[in-house]
């Protein structure tokens, strides 16, 4: 059997065409059982975040692995073959231990990538859709991204999307000590960024989320109010600062809510920084002058800077990484 990565990331395709290619968490399990139906595949593992999508195979035969790529998104390849990569054998083994490491990650050396792709092994392996192949290559990508953590400077000071979206914030604001801010989402993201806002003093937090109950959890751990997603649309305008990170398939803010909620704000500025994918806003609010709408993207500019250290670690890594 011979492995192959086929996907796509922030290097090769902008937020809309990420967007069309993402698979939520949830949903994983079932599509590497699908996949994993026909016998030419051995195994399927699926890492899908706000910054990548990406399947690996265990096949003898590569068109497949990419025609199964392709009719699950429900596009021909043509269409996206300008967006994608495909990597096989050591390119593909040595791929994993890039995205593993933190490496190919928007933000050089982040931690969070390693749970995710943690996460994406385990969900294969709970479906039985992995081989000897597939679980020995994802075994080695976790202890090569500990050799790298525990010898380089790579992970010194960690830096995630979420705390970048905090940093942002306050680079808009200066302090947030007279902001009412309002967190979309209540999953791993959501906690992870909320950590981050907890290190500052501000007005007021409230968490909305579909369940009310991952919402109240939060709310109590960091000292806000909850409200569900229904009540979104009357209550939004309360709020100066916007972060969102659901899973929902369809944007749950659009331009009419936001034109009801700058009325309500007597134009007073909002700022919504979006680092859901796909996109919790719809890019149509873009066009009011009282918005200030990011979204992951848009963090590149901010991710950019004080990247010296981490880049001369990333040398160190990728040492590493071919020596594996």
């Amino acid at each position: 059997m011979s492995l192959f990565v086929i996907g796509l990331n922030h290097n090769t395709a902008d937020v809309d065409v990420r967007e069309k290619l993402s698979i939520p968490e949830y949903e994983i399990g079932n599509v590497v059982i699908q996949i994993c139906k026909d016998n030419r595949i051995e195994a399927c593992v699926i890492i899908s975040t706000c910054n990548r999508t990406e399947f690996y195979y265990s096949s003898d035969n590569k068109q497949l692995a990419i025609d199964s790529f392709c009719k699950w998104f429900g596009l021909d390849y043509d269409s996206i073959k300008q967006h994608i990569y495909i990597k096989s054998k050591l390119e593909c083994v040595q791929h994993l231990y890039k995205v593993s490491a933190g490496l190919d990650s928007m933000i050089l050396g982040e931690a969070q990538i390693l749970g995710q792709v943690k996460s994406s092994y385990e969900i294969s392996k709970d479906n039985k859709a992995l081989d000897t192949t597939t679980d020995r290559l994802f075994q080695s990508a976790f202890r090569v991204a500990k050799s790298v953590r525990s010898s380089t400077d790579i992970g010194k000071n960690p830096v995630s999307i979420a705390n970048s979206a905090v940093n942002l914030s306050k680079q808009i604001f200066g302090d947030l000590t007279e902001q009412s801010i309002l967190m979309i989402g209540a999953g791993s993201t959501a906690e992870l960024l909320l950590r981050y806002l907890a290190k500052n003093n501000y007005k007021q937090l409230a968490i909305a989320n579909r369940n009310l109950n991952n919402a109240e959890n939060l709310a109590q751990q960091f000292q806000g109010l909850a409200f569900q997603l229904d009540f979104l649309h009357s209550k939004i305008s309360d709020y100066d600062l916007i972060f969102t990170a659901t899973a929902s398939k369809e944007p749950l803010i659009d331009s009419e809510m936001i034109k009801a909620a700058l009325q309500k704000r007597k134009h007073k500025p909002m700022v919504i920084i979006d680092i859901a994918i796909p996109r919790d806003v719809d890019k149509s609010v873009k066009k009011f002058n009282d918005v200030f709408y990011y979204e992951v993207d848009d963090l590149q500019k901010v991710i950019s800077k004080n990247l010296q250290n981490r880049e001369l670690a990333a040398i160190e890594a990728e040492k590493i990484i071919v020596a594996e």
